[in-house]
């Protein structure tokens, strides 16, 4: 049953299935007596009661009727059902055929094109060779299922990858084991089991690649058949260049005070072991096939006698029984298999080892000494393998082996750091502080005077520092002043080791220990991120780094205050100009020895995605999309490469989407600039092929729940990593003039001068509008309003509760946050979540329309001014309209009125004061002649006030073409078409609206469905509040229960249909531009709006 139609796209008709076998389950569990009655009875009365007007107070009453384990019962069941929800939207999307009718970026289909537009071999080569997708996992709050809930999803989505008759009874195991066991966190993870999860990724992730380097192939193969020059990418010596980055693994200590030395040595080892074991893995298969093998010629009868695989496999044995001693010296595991470092363990012992681990390692006559010689000889040797063994499948997993280690050389992932820019200024300012080492410095007495003309030399916490320039020529004085040990000696010095509040070492020492580290294997580690970074971080942590050994970091700084986004493409050319060549210059001579380290030789940028949308509001990405456009074009301008990386979770509120959205950014700004100059871009002039790497890169970073949502399983893996690359050859037949304009790369609106002045200037006074509304005071007192507010609507320990991760909630102490204000980017999203305003996600959009409005009213701007905008902008269609109504339409903001004691709010009255709410002076202000509003009311009223604005003005603007189009009508009678007839709180969005996106119909019902979960966090609430005492893991299922149910599928929103992607196959003649055979036509320049041409298809 229901055979046919999991192996169908229907995303309702599998959930049906799903849901049906789960109901049966539960109906089974009742009856034995494994569930509770009263957990069955509600349950399987849930949709009634939802169809109930008062809905929500039965929810409660029911709640309050239960004992504990009756309520967690319920959650556990509930959990369940949205979990299958979610994986019925993957086997739905991943049912879908993958070939040329189905999907516009199939890898097959776009290497014949490529052959067809006049690509050679060479060429294709050379492609695969500038591909860099980087894919970093890192820990996160984000994921509310413990390790066996990711394993049980991991198998939900692999249902989709079995045999249609395997199907049902597949499914019908996982729901079974998901609804009996434990699949929830029932405390928060340790920096050591986080990379414990790291690694079972990587295997994931490694196996993935092996998928996806038979396909690609098997389709490089068969596109360029019959050339001279075969491409055989087991042969080439470029690897196309997808390695997985992890935050886990230590790597990560931005506000972490516990990812510490031990955490970082832990996670490398560790990674080393994962390498080792997988490799051994392929050994032993091969072997095995070698040895069963039934061929009778002389070669393969003497390969079975020989056992070519033993020199290998003894030298990564041995290698691995090091490992295994190793960390048993110095780490604990208790009888429930939770892992800490042994306190007895002496660290520089441990280090001394680990620095000695490759030392006397043999393969076969081979004395290694050093790990870089052991990459590279069993690099050697599985290449030999490959290109020897008679059987031919052993061959091909000796070539995937060859493959991952020039990837990854020795390690299962790669690991990025992360670092904080306040924290690069504290240690700064600590090192110039001490007049000993200035003294031996002998700095020329006016260098002595500018260090003592302020009072920090970096600057931060309300103190001043010296210029960027001044500070730049005293670090230049410094490196050449005083040997790498001097100032080794001195650093350390100026930042002890101490003990912070929590009993972890200081950060300001600790940073050093972990350069240290990374200087043992350099190619280990991948992006070095400075988070909250500015003009000097870069320099900074060159500084900082250098005497300590790590000197080949790729220094990625991460902007996140409103003024270093802004800044960010001046500071990388300054970057670049000031360091930045002679690190690319590093890496390139440490990396000689490692071909898959030469893939670092590029700047990093990251940009900023959560903090910076926690702080501004949706119109960030305004600033944020126009800073990392300029800053590719400063990269155009200066033939260098900028991988730029980029965030990306499953919360809209928080910037996240579809993940390849910010790379077709990037590909505009290099069209335009071929365009520019007249000529599209040619792949042997050096100057060339640098910029088209950059249409080659993608770097982000998936988040918690993200991880097992788009990388379940290897096949996820290698069908993500193959449209990927699909998706950027179709850009670079593009860039190069081989297919028509807007066939892979979207065409970019460019404004009027009127609207982009009027567009770039309101979005930047929203942003600051948005962060005047965070911080603002009451008259009355110092607290922030929206905190005071916060704790009103909705409780910090259930909100925190939904952080099972290493991370602290507070970046800020490292511990607790009871404030929203000093929480995490994911802690304010939940909290706001759980009050139901979602208001992070769309505020100040509605007075940015109206502004608009205003504007046009006024003859500012043109109907066409406003057309350009609101009809004619793909990118603002999503990126701020789509963006802004999802969490809008899903919001309740009756709920917050009757938590503020406002039970009988009337729509009039909230707009009332809502419209009167005004901050002067960082003092929130409102007019209240009565005396009874507080100014918690008034902030929700502003809130009310806005998203009205929003639903009015986006419904009156989509009819701007109109006969007696209502947009020429007053901001108040367009009010009154969003105010229900019963002046209630509640809302309307339009028809045409709803109509225009589709997708918030099905959000909504999304929301409703989540009711229960709402409520029973209500109920926690309350008593929190009355100071009951609620078990941690009662606390962490019931906000898993809620996560589950809340966060929409984010592929169904903006994924598959976002910005930027063709959704409609073109191939051949349609999209060639003729002749195609090695023919690169100069580009016509036309301004246009982002409006499809004659390719169409373009979502």
């Amino acid at each position: 049953m229901g055979q046919s139609v999991l192996s169908g796209t229907d995303q309702q008709g599998i959930y049906k299935a799903a849901k049906s076998m789960l109901d049966r389950h539960v109906d089974s569990l009742g009856k034995t007596g494994e569930l509770p009655l009263k957990a069955v009875l509600l349950y399987n009365n849930t949709q009634t009661l939802l169809n109930q007007p008062d809905a929500e107070e039965k929810f409660l009453a029911a709640f309050k009727e239960m004992s504990e384990e009756e309520r967690n019962a319920y959650s556990r069941l509930r959990l369940v059902e949205h979990t299958l929800d979610t994986g019925a939207h993957i086997i739905a999307h991943r049912n879908r055929p993958d070939d040329a009718e189905h999907n516009a970026y199939n890898i097959e289909e776009m290497l014949k094109l490529a052959r067809q537009a006049g690509y050679t071999a060479q060429d294709i080569e050379e492609f695969f060779a500038d591909i860099r997708i980087w894919k970093a996992i890192t820990p996160h709050p984000t994921e509310h299922l413990d390790e066996e809930g990711i394993e049980l999803f991991r198998q939900l989505v692999a249902v989709g990858e079995k045999p249609e008759e395997e199907r049902p009874a597949a499914l019908e195991a996982v729901i079974k084991q998901m609804t009996t066991n434990q699949i929830t966190p029932k405390r928060r993870l340790t920096t050591f089991e986080e990379t414990d999860q790291a690694i079972r990724q990587a295997e994931v992730y490694r196996q993935g690649q092996r998928e996806m380097f038979r396909r690609v192939n098997t389709a490089v193969a068969s596109a360029f058949d019959g050339y001279i020059i075969s491409p055989d990418l087991k042969r080439a010596e470029s690897s196309i260049s997808t390695a997985m980055r992890t935050w886990h693994a230590g790597g990560d200590a931005d506000g972490k005070a516990n990812a510490d030395r031990w955490a970082l040595l832990y996670g490398m080892l560790s990674l080393t072991r994962g390498a080792v074991e997988d490799h051994l893995n392929d050994l032993e298969r091969a072997g095995r096939l070698v040895a069963e093998d039934e061929c009778d010629t002389l070669r393969g009868t003497f390969q079975k006698a020989a056992q070519p695989f033993t020199l290998a496999r003894k030298a990564l044995e041995q290698l691995k029984d090091r490992i295994d001693l190793l960390e048993s010296r110095f780490i604990d595991i208790d009888a429930g298999g939770n892992k800490s470092h042994k306190k007895e363990a002496d660290y520089e012992v441990i280090k001394e080892e680990f620095s000695s681990l490759f030392k006397g390692v043999n393969i076969g006559k081979i004395d290694i000494s050093t790990r870089k010689g052991f990459e590279r000889e069993i690099g050697k040797y599985f290449k030999h393998l490959s290109q020897t063994i008679q059987n031919p499948e052993a061959r091909q997993i000796m070539a995937e082996s060859d493959f991952l280690m020039r990837q990854y050389g020795l390690s299962a992932a790669i690991i990025e750091t992360r670092h904080n820019g306040v924290l690069l200024k504290d240690t700064m300012n600590n090192i110039f502080k001490d007049e000993g080492f200035i003294e031996s410095l002998k700095m020329p007495p006016e260098m002595r005077e500018l260090l003592k003309s302020k009072p920090t030399f970096a600057g931060g916490h309300g103190e001043d520092g010296l210029s960027p320039a001044d500070q730049n020529a005293i670090l230049n004085f410094v490196v050449k002043a005083a040997t790498s040990e001097q100032r080794r000696e001195a650093f350390l010095r100026a930042n002890p080791q101490e003990k912070d509040g929590n009993g972890y070492t200081v950060q300001t020492h600790e940073i050093f220990e972990r350069y240290s580290l990374i200087s043992e294997n350099p190619e280990q580690f991948g992006m070095a991120i400075v988070a909250e970074a500015d003009e000097m971080s870069t320099s900074y942590q060159r500084f900082l780094a250098e005497p300590f050994g790590a000197t080949t970091l790729l220094h990625t700084p991460l902007n996140e205050e409103y003024e270093t986004i802004r800044d960010m493409p001046q500071n990388m050319l300054k970057h670049h100009q000031n360091g930045g060549q002679h690190d690319i210059s590093e890496r390139a001579l440490v990396g000689s020895n490692g071909s898959w380290y030469g893939h670092n030789l590029v700047h990093g940028q990251m940009v900023p995605c959560s903090d910076s949308g926690k702080e501004y509001g949706l119109l960030v990405r305004v600033l944020e999309t126009e800073g990392f456009r300029q800053t590719t074009a400063k990269s155009a301008a200066g033939s260098f490469a900028t991988l730029i990386k980029r965030g990306n979770g499953l919360s809209l509120e928080r910037g996240g989407g579809d993940d390849m959205m910010y790379t077709r950014y990037i590909a505009q700004i290099l069209r335009e600039y071929a365009e520019d100059r007249g000529k599209p871009f040619d792949p042997k002039d050096p100057h060339d092929r640098v910029l088209l790497q950059m249409g080659t890169f993608f770097s982000n970073t998936e988040q918690g729940r993200a991880i097992r949502i788009n990388s379940a399983t290897p096949n996820q893996v290698s069908d993500d990593l193959c449209e990927k690359m699909g998706e950027m050859l179709g850009r670079r037949l593009e860039l190069e003039g081989l297919v028509h304009k807007g066939t892979f790369i979207p065409p970019r609106g460019k404004y009027s001068e009127k609207t982009n002045t009027f567009v770039m200037q309101t979005a930047y006074d929203m942003m600051q509008l948005y962060s005047a509304y965070r911080h603002a005071r009451s008259e009355n007192g110092e607290e922030s309003v929206i905190n005071n507010w916060a704790t009103i609507v909705s409780d910090p320990s259930l909100a925190g509760a939904g952080n099972s991760s290493a991370r602290a909630q507070s970046k800020s102490t490292g511990t607790k946050a009871e404030r929203l204000t000093a929480q995490r980017a994911i802690g304010s999203n939940i909290w706001i979540a759980l009050a139901r305003t979602r208001h992070d996600g769309y505020f100040t959009a509605g007075e940015f329309l109206e502004r608009m409005h205003e504007k046009y009213r006024s003859s500012g701007l043109s109907k066409q001014h406003v057309k350009e905008f609101t009809v004619d902008s793909q990118w603002w269609r999503r990126n701020f309209f789509l963006r802004a109504l999802m969490p809008a339409v899903r919001s309740d903001m009756k709920h917050g009125f009757e938590k503020l004691g406002l039970s009988d709010m009337t729509f009039d009255r909230a707009m009332e004061i809502g419209k009167n709410v005004k901050i002067e002076e960082g003092v929130l202000k409102y007019e209240d002649p009565t005396g009874k509003i507080t100014p918690e009311q008034a902030l929700h009223a502003a809130f009310f006030e806005d998203q009205v604005l929003l639903a009015a003005l986006t419904e009156a603007g989509l009819a701007i073409d109109e006969v007696d189009s209502p947009y020429n009508k007053p901001i108040q009678d367009l009010i009154k078409t969003v105010r229900p007839d019963d002046n209630s709180v509640n809302i309307l969005f339009g028809k045409r609206t709803m109509a225009r996106w589709p997708q918030l119909l099905e959000a909504q019902e999304s929301e409703r469905q989540a009711l229960p979960e709402l409520v029973m966090t209500d109920l926690y609430e309350d008593r929190i509040r009355a100071s009951e005492d609620i078990p941690d893991a009662t606390k962490r299922l019931v906000i898993s229960s809620t996560r589950a149910a809340t966060i929409p599928h984010i592929p169904t929103v903006q994924g598959h249909t976002a910005y930027g992607r063709r959704t409609v196959p073109i191939w051949g003649a349609e999209a060639l531009i003729a002749p195609p055979i090695n023919f690169r036509p100069e580009l016509e320049i036309a301004t246009m709006h982002e409006q499809p041409d004659h390719t169409g298809g373009m979502s």
